[in-house]
């Protein structure tokens, strides 16, 4: 009985006995019993993987591993199917093994199936086109909230529905939402100068407007309240008109930019400052002027009430200025400013005095002046107001001084004058009887510049001296050798100003001429150089309260004369004294007019040359004008070559009625001058004559018959060519 099987399974019993090398499986039943030898074949063992593959990709790879746990009797372990990311979890798409592309590849799955994705909140939902799609669940079951996924399973529930902060959202009966706008009670801050407006993204707004607002006072969430001036920035000079502008000093440490800042008025002007130049230097000033760094306009004129204001670009105020009184220096009737009074001047500008730079301080008139000896000064430090001069002082009046003398300052109008003292010295600064006088606390410089103190008699305080501000009961001037010096008793007595005349030593440098029967006068600008000498003459026709007049010769008419021919000089200048003296040459010659600008003056020059011409009004007081005059010999005369008479030629020319004299008739000539040759039109220099006869007998190139004619002035023909 044979007991082989190879390739099989089975299960049996029996006994048997037999030699064989092999391996087999096998199954089967049987019974029987025996003895004998068998052999058998099996399959050989791996060597390696390629023994153990089976070509087949989405199978994996085999391997050969004998003694693996799970290898068979080969010794090769089956392979791992490729698949893809092992946390892969999407409910509608997989990863699929292509055997004949061998690869493995996304696709989707499931399409139309139901799915359910915990990320996104999906517990019904629908695969399509891979995704899952679904309603986000609704866990407060609230039809009028709206459900958003934040991607992670959680479930956000929305209470805005139009997200937008204007209105108020509603959940109807049927689940709609409703969006009311916000009522206008909603919006109302009950804030008079605010601008209640509502924004979508922001909510309700409350703006402030400050044009709501009185000139100084500002919109703030509580109403109106006064600007607080900040003070960084100080404005020291304004200016208003074509030419207006602004200075502001910066008191701080650090640099101020001023780019986009305004200038604000309260008659509705407004100018807006310009960089590049809007930079103010740390303790420094800055000017801008319109058209110049200011982009806008001033007002035409400082008025009374009228206020400035400086802001910055952010809306902060850092000065305001108001003009509560205003005087014009053009008016005569209001010139003189009082206490807290603005001075205003269409030829100068309003600056503040530098011990006053304070958004406090600018704002006392009296703190303020005009410019002095200048339009204005911007962009430069102010010059104290204080700065005071003698202008003119007349210590030597023809007969008595009583009521005569008069001593005038000058400075910058609407300058503080209280604490000044003004008094007379003897030529060495020792004391002298006299004028010392000290002005009284709020005394202020009248608006034209000039203060003029003038001696009263004894008899009362009456004075002789016109346009007066302060009469001084004993206000006589020392005579001779004599000082008048003005000192600020606020300065220890500094000395502002000291004029010494004829040997005095207690003026400044030379001292001035003697003047006596006139005044003592600086030039029309009021320069002061230090030295007597060279910024006062005399002048013999004192002017207080008015402008100085510097003698001065302009002119002189005609500039070149004949020699040993009489002429006659017009001489034009100003400030001529009724009894000037004139010289030509060094010459004195009579001239006559009393005005103080017109002179006309006889002279005869001997020689020829070039004169310098000289008016005197008193020594110490010439003016001079440097070759003014020159004198030549005559030119040579004219020789006429021949003239003829154009028209009518003869009798035969002439129209009906002319012979009868009942028609005028112009007659035209030519005249020819030995080598000249003029250009077109008339010559001025030509002068003829026609002469007619009614002798027949007359023969006009007959000097002896010339009596028989009759000669009429011809006159020039400015249409003729020549």
């Amino acid at each position: 009985i044979s007991n082989e099987c190879v390739g099989g399974e089975g299960e049996g019993e029996g006994e048997g006995e037999g030699e064989g090398e092999g391996e087999g499986e096998g199954e089967g039943e049987g019974e029987g019993e025996g003895e004998g030898e068998g052999e058998g074949e099996g399959e050989p063992g791996c060597a390696s993987d390629d023994d153990c593959s089976d070509g087949v990709f989405c199978n994996g790879v085999e391997e050969c591993a004998p003694g693996r746990t799970g290898a068979n009797a080969r010794g090769c372990t089956a392979g791992v199917p490729p698949a893809g990311p092992a946390d892969f979890d999407a409910p509608c798409q997989a990863f699929v093994c292509d055997e004949a592309t061998a690869t493995v590849a996304l696709v989707d799955v499931n399409e139309g199936g139901a799915c359910s994705d915990p990320l996104l909140c999906i517990v019904a939902g629908t695969c399509s086109a891979g995704a899952c799609t679904g309603a986000v669940g609704d866990p407060d079951g609230d039809s009028c909230t709206r459900e958003a996924c934040d991607g992670s399973g959680a479930i956000a529930i929305v209470e805005t529905f139009d997200f937008d902060e204007c209105t108020v959202d509603t959940c109807a009966a049927d689940g709609s939402v409703v969006h009311t706008p916000l009522e206008p009670s909603a919006l109302d801050d009950a804030v008079a100068c605010t601008l209640d407006t509502c924004d979508p993204a922001l909510g309700v707004l409350h703006l402030p407007v400050d044009a709501s607002c009185a000139f100084d006072e500002r919109c703030t969430p509580a109403g109106c309240v006064a600007r607080a001036d900040a003070g960084r920035l100080v404005i020291a000079e304004l200016r208003v008109g074509d030419a207006g502008g602004v200075e502001v000093v910066n008191t701080t440490a650090v640099e101020i930019d001023l780019a986009g800042a305004t200038l604000s008025w309260s008659s509705g002007e407004r100018a807006v400052i310009a960089g590049p130049q809007a930079p103010v230097p740390a303790g420094g000033v800055a000017a801008f002027t319109v058209g110049n760094g200011l982009v806008g306009s001033t007002p035409a004129a400082l008025t009374a009430g009228l206020a400035v204001r400086l802001d910055t670009l952010s809306g902060d105020t850092e000065d305001r200025v108001t003009f509560a009184s205003v005087v014009d220096a053009g008016d005569p009737a209001a010139a003189r400013p009082g206490a807290g009074d603005f001075v205003a001047s269409p030829t100068a500008s309003l600056q503040l005095d530098p011990a006053a730079t304070s958004a406090a301080g600018n704002d006392d008139g009296s703190s303020w002046c005009l410019t002095f000896r200048a339009a204005d000064t911007f962009g430069a430090a102010n010059p104290p107001c204080r700065l005071v001069v003698v202008n003119e002082v007349r210590y030597d009046s023809t007969g008595s001084d009583e009521g005569r003398d008069f001593v005038e300052l000058a400075g910058p109008g609407g300058a503080d004058l209280g604490g000044l003292r003004v008094r007379t010295f003897n030529g060495d600064g020792s004391d002298a009887s006299g004028l010392s006088t000290l002005l009284a606390a709020g005394t202020r410089m009248p608006a034209d510049g000039l203060f003029v103190i003038a001696d009263g008699d004894r008899n009362g305080g009456a004075t002789e001296v016109p346009a007066v501000d302060l009469v001084v009961g004993s206000g006589t001037v020392t005579n001779g050798n004599g000082v008048v010096s003005v000192l600020d008793t606020r300065a220890a007595d500094r000395v502002l100003d000291a004029v010494g005349w004829v040997d005095a030593t207690a003026g400044e440098g030379t001292p001035a001429p003697a003047a006596a029967g006139a005044s003592l006068a600086r030039d029309e600008q009021s320069r002061d150089t230090d030295d007597n000498a060279a910024d006062f003459i005399p002048d013999p026709t004192p002017s207080p309260g008015l402008a100085n007049v510097r003698l001065a010769l302009l002119s002189v008419s005609p500039s070149r004369i004949d020699v040993d021919l009489d002429a006659t000089l017009t001489l034009t200048g100003r400030d001529f004294a009724p009894d000037a003296g004139v010289t030509v040459g060094g010459v004195a010659v009579a001239c006559t007019g009393a005005d103080d600008t017109t002179r006309t003056c006889a002279f005869r020059a001997a020689a020829e040359g070039v004169f310098d011409v000289t008016v005197t009004n008193l020594p110490g007081a010439t003016t001079t004008l440097v070759g003014a005059l020159s004198a030549g010999a005559p030119p040579p005369p004219v020789v006429v070559g021949f003239c003829n008479v154009q028209f009518p030629r003869s009798p035969a020319d002439l129209p009906g009625g002319v012979l009868a004299g009942d028609v005028d008739l112009p007659f035209y000539g030519r005249v020819y001058v030995d080598g000249v040759t003029s250009t077109p039109g008339f010559d001025p220099r030509i002068e003829g004559e026609l002469g007619f006869t009614t002798d027949p007998d007359a023969d006009p190139s007959n000097p002896a018959d010339v009596g028989a004619f009759t000669f009429v002035a011809a006159v020039g023909n400015d249409g003729a060519a020549n």
